[in-house]
């Protein structure tokens, strides 16, 4: 039984990583020479498709309409931190995980 909800979650997880990248057809271009505020961090300038990421809401938005409220999020990275850059998330106290969960989610990145 978990391991048909396991597989259940990861293929409905998958489905949705390809509708996001499908919202980002196209180049990724991280400027780390350019910085932009982002809350109270100052965070490299990713660009798509020349377009600055930062703070732009329109794509992640349109995934979350799209696939049934899910939520997307673009961080770029900055030494060894992630900056959440771009959100469909709108409550402001639920924008990041807890610590120990965003320990999990950076360290194989990180490695």
């Amino acid at each position: 039984m978990v391991a048909i909800a396991n597989k259940s979650i990861t293929r409905d997880a998958d489905a949705k990583m390809n509708n996001l990248r499908q919202q980002y057809r196209g180049t990724f271009t991280l400027d780390s020479g350019k910085s932009m505020q982002v809350a109270a961090v100052e965070a490299p300038v990713l660009s798509f498709d020349g377009a600055p990421v930062n703070l732009d809401y329109n794509k992640v938005d349109q995934f979350s309409q799209q696939n049934e409220s899910s939520v997307a999020t673009v961080f770029v990275r900055k030494g060894n931190d992630f900056i959440r850059i771009a959100t469909s998330l709108k409550k402001e106290e639920a924008r990041g995980p807890s610590a120990p969960l965003w320990e999990l989610i950076t360290q194989p990145m990180l490695n």
